[in-house]
């Protein structure tokens, strides 16, 4: 066996006891919360977060805003949550760019908060993808950019979240930042009320009385097999 070979396990040991107390204390604080034991739960997560672990950070974060076993202080929450979004926690991310957008324990920064969302939109997170999306629609705090609302929009509805699926039929049936076609608006109306979004059914009906039997039929064999895509995370540096 050789030297690297021996030095394995040893270092997985490492890691194992060094992750080890973060995860009980983490465990523990879900158990407690979900009891309903707040002053528990923030006790167990000060010490895992203490420890450096983003969720346990981020979950603290939620007993401040929410004044849970804590005295509310959204100042508290939003520093946790910024140290939590340093180390790439995709949830501390998207609730820090609701805080930047909201105004929430931080000045508002809608600027800010879409670059909070660039940043889990990179990881292909769905949600902030979706909303990264509207801000460049409006041009909400950051410069109008159709084409990336589109874009964003797409790709979010291609990974499967229902919101975007059902943004990019309205996209298809009004000629919003595409060319208008019915037949993609149909096509993804039906997915997603497939998957019980509710708010499509009612655009699908109406979009398929505009279309002929035969072809409303070729788009619900064809969106039937639609399968979400692969999210595609970001190279390590």
């Amino acid at each position: 066996m050789t030297m690297g070979r021996r030095l394995l396990p040893a270092l997985a040991a490492i890691v194992c006891l060094l992750a080890g107390p973060a995860l009980a204390e983490l465990s523990a604080g879900e158990r407690a919360y979900i009891t309903g034991d707040f002053a528990a739960a923030r006790q167990a997560f000060e010490a895992a977060a203490k420890d450096g672990d983003p969720e346990a950070q981020t979950r603290l974060a939620v007993l401040y805003l929410r004044g849970e076993g804590v005295n509310k202080n959204p100042e508290t929450a939003a520093g946790l949550l910024r140290t939590a979004a340093k180390a790439g926690y995709p949830p501390a991310i998207m609730n820090l760019a609701k805080m930047y957008y909201h105004g929430i324990g931080v000045p508002r920064d809608k600027a800010l908060a879409a670059d909070w969302y660039g940043k889990a939109a990179a990881m292909e997170e769905p949600v902030a993808m979706h909303s990264l999306a509207i801000l460049n629609l409006k041009g909400d705090g950051i410069p109008q950019d159709i084409e990336r609302g589109v874009a964003l929009t797409r790709r979010a509805a291609e990974i499967g979240f229902l919101d975007s699926m059902y943004q990019l039929g309205q996209f298809y049936e009004n000629g919003l930042g595409v060319e208008k076609d019915l037949t993609q608006a149909y096509y993804w109306y039906f997915i997603a009320t497939q998957r019980r979004f509710l708010p499509a059914e009612g655009a699908m009906h109406a979009v398929g009385e505009r279309l002929d039997p035969e072809t409303t039929m070729d788009i619900e064999r064809r969106a039937s097999a639609f399968e979400p895509k692969s999210r595609k995370l970001p190279a390590k540096q």
